[in-house]
């Protein structure tokens, strides 16, 4: 399992619901399969169902591996409690549909997990005109949690939302004027890109490396004491992150993008919370 790289083999209840996006593949895959083989209930939101459906036969088929040779902690489920939906972040209807499907379905979350995203893309608009790192990497994963948020604090105090960040996000400022990329092809360049989208959500290794510090951070029944870990110890992420101005900024930034796809009291409550943040600074 890792030399150096782990996390608590706690028992979970299958009545404990886990989202993970982009689980059916890298490090969503083994943060899907060990969670699931801990005995939550874990739901893959990628965008095929036909490729999620194929990653539940796997990881099922690797849970009797497991099993077969004795790793201790797993559930004592002969199959594991999964199900898949369909998610393309690139799309910010097709995010607004994953909600309303998971609503309608009457189903808990108790962990949302945003793992899913693209890396050094060629520059690329998407269908709601913004650069496809910014949108399917933050801007995507953004309207996600505002909207299942208020499901999550109905389902109890122990939720948690897990953003998947990268070291990359070091490696870039903010620019006000150039928050979701905005730019002539001439000057793009996909590791700014890449790097901007992981620092609004602030791991190389092995797939299972890479997912322990998430893992960790979904079923530790220690509370994390740390906003951002690397290499599951609490860690610093970079100045630009920490800055409230530049968060301010990003907030309203990223509600205005959002706006026509919030639910209203969605909306209304967190263009209520930047307000009470000014008027606490003055």
């Amino acid at each position: 399992m890792g030399g150096g790289y782990s996390f608590p083999m706690v028992t979970l209840s299958r009545d404990r619901v886990v989202v993970v996006t982009g689980g059916n593949r890298g490090l969503g895959y083994e943060t899907a399969k060990w969670i699931a083989m801990l005995g939550a209930t874990v739901i893959l939101a990628c965008r095929s169902v036909e490729n999620g459906r194929k990653a539940i036969e796997k990881l099922n088929k690797e849970f009797q591996e497991e099993k077969n040779k004795g790793t201790k902690g797993l559930c004592e489920y002969d199959e594991l409690s999964m199900d898949v939906m369909e998610l393309d972040l690139s799309s910010l209807a097709s995010a607004k549909k994953f909600v309303k499907e998971y609503l309608d379905s009457g189903r808990s979350l108790h962990i949302l997990i945003c793992n899913a995203g693209v890396a050094m893309c060629p520059p690329e608009i998407t269908e709601d005109g913004y650069e496809l790192h910014f949108q399917a990497n933050y801007l995507g994963h953004f309207l996600l949690c505002a909207e299942l948020l208020p499901l999550m604090e109905a389902n109890g105090e122990d939720c948690r939302i897990i953003l998947v960040s990268s070291f990359m996000h070091l490696n870039c400022g903010f620019d006000t004027k150039r928050i979701q990329g905005i730019f002539p092809y001439t000057l793009y360049d996909r590791i700014i890109h890449y790097g901007r989208s992981k620092l609004y959500q602030a791991s190389f290794k092995t797939t299972y490396q890479g997912a322990t510090v998430t893992i960790d951070a979904a079923v530790n029944p220690d509370k994390p004491d740390s906003p951002y870990y690397t290499n599951n110890r609490p860690s610093h992420h970079s100045s630009t992150s920490r800055s409230e101005d530049y968060q301010k900024r990003l907030w309203i930034y990223t509600l205005d993008c959002l706006k026509p796809f919030m639910m209203a009291e969605v909306w209304n409550r967190l263009t209520s919370f930047i307000r009470a943040v000014e008027t606490d600074d003055t």
